[in-house]
């Protein structure tokens, strides 16, 4: 409710998101909110715990994104989509991450005490790329429907293979730096290759179990969104249950039965499924703006490092420049509409 609320309070000064992303004024409305929790009880934390995230909030988003894709423009482009999500999320995982354990062996980090694998792993966290405020952004201005889809798709993509690329790292944390062998690292490459394209048949079984049964139900139309929002959410946890890539089950799975749904289904019960994935969507997405916000505010469960944040930022902004530029020179050898300048700029 408060995270509604804020929200509500956003829309209300549109001047204000003009300016500021609507993702960062939620962030801001965390803090205040954190700093009122923290001085009334200095005990009491509030976080997002992530059994909360990936299972309730994060499926919601994911589906509702995957759902509302122009599957035309997306596989039209998706060569160069596939490109940029996983040749260019490895790349800015791996080069961060590397960067960073670079500078941490030459003292720039202070008295931090992580090895070469824990920088690994906050490289592929740091490597996701969240669409909200630049689709928000590409709306209002109107850019062209190529580089709107690239970006689109691209950030879509690139939170199922930000997640892969995590876990596979995590269980190298997990092994120990000292029993990992090439053995170990062949496994984690063939990992990442069953993970993400597994996911992504999960999420078409599914897609297409729903345009079946949706077939079905022209005398029942009061139960055709349940089918929808059962089945799909059913893709998630059977994919997460399998080790596959939960995100990217569930992005196929909207995407495979968008079109099959609107043939088959009722207007009604379209429109249902259309209101109420919205809904879902920008709540979660409302609740964990606000929840990053809450949780920063508490002291005990981060510290600060000013070596750390700045060439963080720093390493960012110079690897993604170059992994871009570099990748769309490639790619526009092959693209009958190549990619400008100024695309690659934004």
């Amino acid at each position: 409710l408060v995270s509604w609320l804020c929200k509500l309070i956003i829309e209300a000064n549109h001047h204000v998101t003009n300016v500021i992303p609507e993702s960062a004024l939620l962030i801001c409305f965390g803090f205040i909110l954190g700093g009122i929790i923290w001085g009334a009880d200095k005990v009491q934390t509030f976080t997002l715990d992530p059994v909360v995230f990936f299972f309730y909030l994060l499926p919601q988003i994911i589906l509702d994104t995957g759902y509302s894709m122009p599957n035309k423009l997306f596989f039209s482009n998706l060569g160069g989509i596939l490109v940029y999500a996983v040749i260019g999320t490895c790349w800015n995982a791996a080069s961060v991450g590397l960067s960073l354990w670079g500078c941490h062996k030459g003292g720039a980090m202070g008295d931090l005490d992580i090895g070469l694998l824990q920088y690994l792993l906050f490289g592929s966290l740091i490597a996701a790329v969240d669409p909200v405020a630049v689709i928000a952004v590409f709306e209002q201005v109107h850019v062209n429907e190529v580089l709107f889809i690239m970006v689109f798709g691209e950030s879509l993509l690139n939170d199922g293979v930000t997640v892969v690329l995590f876990n596979v790292f995590d269980a190298f944390v997990s092994l120990g730096g000292s029993k990992i062998n090439a053995v170990e690292i062949i496994k984690g490459i063939i990992s990442f290759f069953v993970v993400a394209f597994g996911g992504s048949l999960m999420g078409f079984v599914f897609g297409l179990l729903i345009s079946l049964l949706t077939r079905c139900t022209k005398n029942i139309q009061i139960i055709e969104p349940g089918f929808v929002f059962v089945l799909g959410y059913l893709s998630y946890l059977t994919a997460e249950m399998l080790s596959l890539s939960a995100i990217l089950s569930i992005v196929f799975c909207g995407m495979c039965c968008q079109k099959y749904i609107n043939a088959n289904m009722d207007e009604k019960s379209v429109a249902t499924v259309r209101y109420v994935m919205k809904v879902f969507a920008n709540g979660s997405e409302t609740i964990i703006f606000v929840f990053l916000g809450i949780s920063a505010i508490d002291p005990t469960i981060w510290v600060w490092n000013t070596g750390f944040i700045l060439l963080t930022l720093f390493f960012i902004l110079v690897y993604r420049f170059i992994g871009v530029f570099v990748l769309t020179w490639i790619l526009n050898k092959y693209r009958l509409v190549p990619l400008e300048f100024i695309d690659q700029l934004i």
